[in-house]
């Protein structure tokens, strides 16, 4: 399965003078040409997410909750490193938090299951 093809796309990738700004250390401040830089990279991003996630879903909502908190934090960007390690560093945040969230509603669901003496979802006893 091509992972990225299962992504619809309709902005266009930053152009070489966008990405010529960037050299100078400034991010696009108009949310068009950020979004044209976002696209440059989301390829990367997405297959990043995928990596950590294993889930198509989660994958497309985290690699967009990236975007988002890159926008968010753009005007923090010094431009000390390039912007692919800046945006993989921001979604390898994103996909940490969300498996921390996993892990905590997994155990959750353990421990009520454990205290009720069920067994979680999946699980049967063999004898």
């Amino acid at each position: 399965m091509n992972l990225c093809a299962t992504i619809d796309v309709d902005v266009a990738p930053a152009t070489h003078e966008e990405l010529g700004t960037l050299a100078q250390g400034g991010l696009p401040s108009d949310t068009e040409a950020f979004g044209r830089l976002i696209e440059t990279h989301r390829r990367d991003v997405v297959l990043l997410c995928y990596r950590f996630l294993r889930s198509l879903h989660e994958t497309e909502e985290t690699a967009q909750e990236a975007a988002l908190r890159a926008w968010r934090a753009r005007d923090s960007f010094r431009g000390e490193a390039a912007v692919r390690t800046w945006l993989h560093r921001i979604a390898t945040r994103v996909c940490l938090d969300l498996l921390k969230q996993r892990s905590r509603r997994t155990f959750g669901l353990a421990r009520r299951s454990a205290a009720s003496g069920a067994r979680p979802p999946g699980t049967h006893r063999v004898n």
